[in-house]
């Protein structure tokens, strides 16, 4: 018996070609294909965004300059400008400085330091990614895989944790897509 004698026609399927016409999954096959995959492979728009979107020019709010207005706090530095993590939690190396433009100007000095470009940042997850199924036994559709990059507006490496998810395209061939751990 099959899924269309259970269940009938499906109203709408949504097919993997679509979502890469409407942006929502980006094709990296060709390079993925370089980094040693060897079916098609396809990541989230949210993972993009995540883990490979990059602009130098720009900092990003991640990235914040804020004033240091607490005495107790800060001491000395209060009434000037510092730089934060992305996290908000550590004041970033340098300064204080006195007026919120020179505290901007450091900040895209961090984001330029860190060497960062779109391509460099697409092969290490790319790379992360097949070297994990490769070395990994998986008894399902998915693996988890880690990676440490920089976010966005900071200067520092962070440990994060992404998902390849393998299975059937749109006329059942194998690909595999690649998304943050809470995606389907």
């Amino acid at each position: 018996m099959t899924i269309q004698e259970i269940f009938g026609e499906a109203v709408y399927s949504y097919s993997r070609a679509q979502a890469i016409a409407d942006g929502i999954l980006v094709d990296v096959s060709e390079t993925a294909n370089e980094a040693g995959f060897t079916v098609p492979v396809a990541m989230t728009s949210a993972l993009w965004e995540d883990a490979v979107s990059w602009d130098n020019g720009h900092p990003s709010p991640a990235i914040p300059w804020q004033l240091a207005d607490d005495p107790e706090t800060y001491g000395d530095n209060a009434g000037h400008w510092i730089l934060v993590s992305s996290d908000g939690e550590n004041e970033l190396p340098g300064g204080p400085w006195p007026t919120q433009e020179q505290a901007e100007q450091e900040a895209r000095k961090h984001i330029q330091e860190a060497h960062q470009d779109e391509s460099g940042r697409l092969w290490d997850v790319l790379y992360m990614a097949a070297w994990a199924i490769k070395n990994n036994r998986v008894d399902g559709p998915e693996l988890k895989f880690s990676l440490k990059r920089i976010p966005k507006g900071d200067t520092r490496a962070r440990l994060v944790t992404y998902k390849a998810y393998s299975g059937p395209g749109d006329n059942g061939e194998h690909v595999i897509t690649l998304m943050l751990p809470h995606e389907d």
